[in-house]
């Protein structure tokens, strides 16, 4: 059964969860219905295996969600659904291409700066701005896929963002004061 209420009536908790998906004029809320029959698989099932949906009257899919899940499925594989989606994929590859870039430097490259240096992405590429494109060491152009970050661990500060020689040549200087200290302190050894 659904329950109209107005404006002025006063709301509980549960009942609050369904405003942003419904008029502000008048809101209309599941009381006493606890189960729905699935026009697809005709089951009765708890409206929480139904999808929210804002055009049907209740607010919830008329499949649920097993039944939507192998609809979409099927259409995806029929003849007339590989072919708008072959066509839109044809269509649209430069642009899909590049929010594949975008999100790979999003959310894949955003975190491990974060954890690794203590910067976003925004502070990455503006350090990269401020530099002119150029390495922090050398001063030689560099592509901004192609840069490595300079970080001190004792300032805990990034110093810069260099190319890719200047990077392996530091490594390689870290490597041989690693070395160094290793002789020095044969306790080291073990560590590896």
């Amino acid at each position: 059964m659904v329950k109209t209420l107005t404006k002025d009536d006063k709301l509980t908790t549960k009942e609050t969860q369904f405003r942003g998906v419904l008029s502000t004029s008048t809101i209309e809320i599941m009381h006493t219905a606890k189960t729905k029959q699935c026009a697809r698989c005709k089951k009765k099932l708890p409206v929480k295996e139904f999808n929210k949906s804002r055009s049907t009257k209740d607010k919830l899919d008329s499949y649920c969600r097993g039944c939507r899940r192998q609809y979409s499925l099927d259409w995806r594989n029929s003849e007339r659904g590989r072919k708008i989606m072959s066509d839109y994929l044809l269509k649209n590859k430069e642009r899909l291409a590049q929010q594949g870039k975008e999100y790979s430097i999003k959310r894949k490259q955003d975190p491990s700066i974060r954890h690794k240096y203590g910067i976003t992405l925004e502070q990455h590429k503006q350090i990269y701005s401020d530099q002119g494109g150029q390495c922090f060491d050398c001063g030689e152009p560099i592509v901004y896929e192609d840069i490595f970050v300079d970080f001190n661990p004792k300032a805990k500060k990034v110093e810069g963002l260099i190319g890719k020689r200047c990077y392996l040549k530091k490594k390689a200087e870290r490597a041989e004061v690693y070395k160094g200290l290793q002789t020095r302190f044969p306790a080291l050894r073990n560590l590896n």
